[in-house]
């Protein structure tokens, strides 16, 4: 009797060492696909390709890569746009779109600095700066301007821009 119990005691434990090594086998597969995968925050939603816009206002045009969030992505499905901005506070150009744009799960605050492209969403405007400002609540950091921003900050009065994604 003492033998088989021995053998039942030997035939369990190989059983449940067998068990506790899938278990580990299979967690760490979880973890390297869940590593190598975007976690859902992170997930890229769009190409980066998609997320370059052209402004083009009287003889020049400035260039702007936005960030990858739901209220970016808005932004863009309004594209081809003409807007009519104006200069506010020596800071920023601004604009507004002909509706809101959808901000749930992107940041609602920044601190922008000159070439920031931004969304105030307690007043609806889009604004684009061209010097240091301080940091707001409410305003959403939609992208940057990466070329031409010499030249949007130099226009003067209310100005229209043609506002197109690029290819």
């Amino acid at each position: 009797m003492k033998t088989w119990l021995v053998i039942l005691m030997i035939a369990l434990s190989i059983g449940f060492a067998g068990t506790i090594r899938a278990k580990k086998a299979r967690a760490q597969s979880v973890q390297e696909q869940s590593a190598s995968a975007p976690s859902k925050g992170k997930q890229r939603m769009s190409k980066q390709n998609d997320l370059r816009i052209r402004l083009i206002f009287g003889d020049a045009e400035a260039v702007a890569t936005l960030d990858d969030h739901p209220a970016s992505l808005d932004f863009i499905s309004m594209l081809p746009l003409t807007l009519s901005f104006d200069d506010y506070n020596g800071t920023e150009k601004i604009s507004y779109p002909p509706r809101k744009l959808k901000i749930q799960g992107s940041p609602d605050s920044c601190a922008p600095e000159a070439g920031s492209v931004a969304y105030y969403a307690p007043w609806g405007n889009l604004a684009i700066f061209y010097r240091d400002f301080r940091h707001s609540n409410g305003l959403v950091p939609l992208g940057r301007i990466t070329s031409g921003m010499d030249k949007l900050a130099a226009m003067r009065g209310k100005f229209s821009v043609r506002v197109e994604k690029m290819d």
